[in-house]
C-alpha cells in the first residue's frame, strides 16, 4: 500500500536524522583541516618572527653573551 508524501514524512523522520549528520560531517570536513592548517602555520610563523632576532647577531655580540654567561653561570655553582 503506497503511502503519502505526509504519512512517509511521519513514518521515516528518524531515518533521515543520521544520514544528515553523516552528509554535514562530510561537508564540515575540509573546514576543519583548513582551520588546522591555519593554525600550524600561525604558529610556525610566530616561531620565525621570534628567530629573525637571533639571526642578526654579530660576532662580538655572541661572544660578549657567552662571556656573560659564563661569568653568571659561575655565580651560581
Amino acid at each position: 500500500m503506497p503511502l503519502s508524501s505526509a504519512e512517509a514524512v511521519l513514518r521515516y523522520w528518524q531515518d533521515f536524522i543520521p544520514s544528515w549528520a553523516g552528509a554535514m560531517s562530510i561537508d564540515l570536513l575540509p573546514v576543519a583541516l583548513v582551520l588546522v592548517l591555519i593554525i600550524i602555520n600561525d604558529a610556525m610563523r610566530m616561531e620565525l618572527q621570534l628567530l629573525e632576532e637571533a639571526e642578526n647577531i654579530t660576532a662580538a655580540e655572541m661572544l660578549r653573551a657567552m662571556t656573560l654567561f659564563r661569568q653568571d653561570r659561575g655565580r651560581w655553582h
